[in-house]
């Protein structure tokens, strides 16, 4: 079934969860009468008759005697909203702990319909199970919609996002625009865009927001995936800004990578003498360090400083000899060498390969 379908069908499922709440054996009683009516009057054939004819049998044909009621006689004159919350977001933090992500949305929308504004910590769980649910992992730009929804929803309540909002809406906006990506679906470049800008906003409006670590990659990531859409220099600043980001190697190759898209070519020398530098400062952050090296080569090369490419290549290639480094590493940045000048100039990465393949 659609996803649309789906939440119906469990709408309605859970409505049934708010019958009567005697006691189970006059449910049980119930159930045994309401299996059997208990008729007034016999309906006589002439009532059928005209009923087959779009025509209404007299109500008290079918009169239900009080002891057959299939639930308690509702007292109340109207919606009680307090206890209606109170009902539902017990039922959604069950759902959430029970991990029944499915079925959250249901509940919230069952606020919704009757103008119930839910907490904050209500929003965060009903944001965060869209992100986990798998109702509709088969229909991407569905689950954003619904995700974006919500937010909105809550914006429009006044309610201020606390950081845990804004990293499970970030953090699915941007990774959902990976994904995009992957199984080419247009909507990507809209869900990064809309991730960025609020990304950019939230940094402009308070300086201290706790964006965490899965957030701040999978934010470089798309960036690289999506360029020109944020100024390098920007980005820099937003990242730098948070408390848990830490200039490890991946911080430098999507930079560095990203100076490459921009054609940047003094911010790929900049972050090169700084990596180097942060190496001898903290060699924790040694792990793909050459795969930095190698983004670093092929960012010169297209950004139009071929002879300091080659010359880099060189002394790190000896560096690696005299290190025992691996092959596998050497013939790395070999390739993607060779590739960024076959970008600039086929021949003359021809010529090149050629004179690598004697040595």
């Amino acid at each position: 079934l659609p996803p649309i379908q789906r939440d119906i069908l469990i709408d309605q499922a859970l409505s049934k969860k708010y019958y009567s709440t005697t006691t189970a054996a006059t449910q049980t009683n119930t159930v045994k009468e309401m299996s059997s009516p208990t008729l007034v009057n016999e309906p006589t054939a002439d009532a059928l008759l005209l009923a087959t004819k779009d025509e209404k049998v007299p109500s008290d044909l079918y009169t239900l005697t009080p002891e057959v009621l299939p639930w308690e006689e509702d007292t109340e004159s109207c919606l009680n909203p307090a206890s209606f919350l109170k009902t539902h977001v017990q039922e959604i933090n069950r759902s959430y702990e029970s991990r029944d992500y499915n079925k959250i949305n249901s509940l919230y929308q069952a606020l919704k319909r009757n103008g119930i504004v839910p907490p904050l910590e209500t929003y965060s769980k009903v944001l965060e199970s869209f992100a986990k649910r798998d109702l509709d992992e088969d229909d991407l730009d569905y689950k954003m919609s619904e995700l974006l929804t919500c937010y909105q929803d809550m914006i429009l309540h006044k309610l201020k996002p606390s950081d845990e909002i804004y990293n499970i809406v970030l953090g699915y906006l941007f990774k959902g625009s990976i994904i995009a990506y992957k199984i080419h679906n247009s909507n990507g470049l809209d869900f990064y865009k809309i991730a960025s800008e609020l990304y950019l906003t939230i940094d402009t409006e308070n300086k201290h927001h706790h964006f965490s670590k899965d957030v701040l990659d999978q934010a470089l990531l798309a960036m690289n995936l999506y360029p020109a859409h944020v100024t390098l220099e920007t980005a820099q600043k937003v990242v730098n800004s948070s408390p848990f980001s830490k200039k490890y190697s991946f911080y430098y190759l999507a930079f560095v990578s990203y100076a490459k898209l921009t054609n940047d070519n003094s911010t790929i020398k900049k972050l090169y003498e700084e990596y180097r530098m942060a190496l001898s400062a903290d060699p924790s952050i040694r792990k793909g360090e050459f795969q930095v090296y190698t983004m670093v080569i092929s960012g010169l090369v297209e950004t139009g400083d071929l002879e300091l490419a080659i010359k880099l290549l060189d002394n790190l290639t000896l560096e690696l000899k005299e290190k025992n480094g691996s092959g596998e590493i050497i013939s790395l940045m070999l390739s993607n060498f060779l590739i960024s000048v076959s970008k600039i100039d086929c021949h003359k990465a021809y010529q090149l390969w050629s004179q690598f393949h004697k040595l």
